[in-house]
């Protein structure tokens, strides 16, 4: 993804939620488990946000952790960013 990406803010957060996730692209994948990204962006520039999920799978899918990193710019009503990070 990294080298689609020309916006350092775009970048940077997919950096940083794969710093946190200890992401290593060479490390196998198991039988039903594995890990995935994803990217997202608001309003073309207005915001950054990635994510790095562990899933299990058996007889159903288990959610292990996610880690994320989100860049929004300047905040300036808290519980706004809050709600709208939840919401989506």
């Amino acid at each position: 993804r990294l080298r689609h990406l020309d916006v350092p803010r775009a970048t940077a957060v997919i950096k940083e939620a794969a710093a946190a996730a200890k992401w290593d692209a060479s490390a196998p994948g198991g039988e039903g488990f594995g890990r995935g990204i994803g990217f997202g962006r608001y309003k073309n520039v207005g915001g950054y946000y990635a994510a790095i999920a562990t899933v299990e799978v058996s007889e159903k899918v288990h959610l292990r952790e996610v880690y994320g990193a989100i860049d929004v710019g300047e905040v300036i009503h808290k519980d706004g960013l809050i709600n709208q990070i939840e919401g989506g």
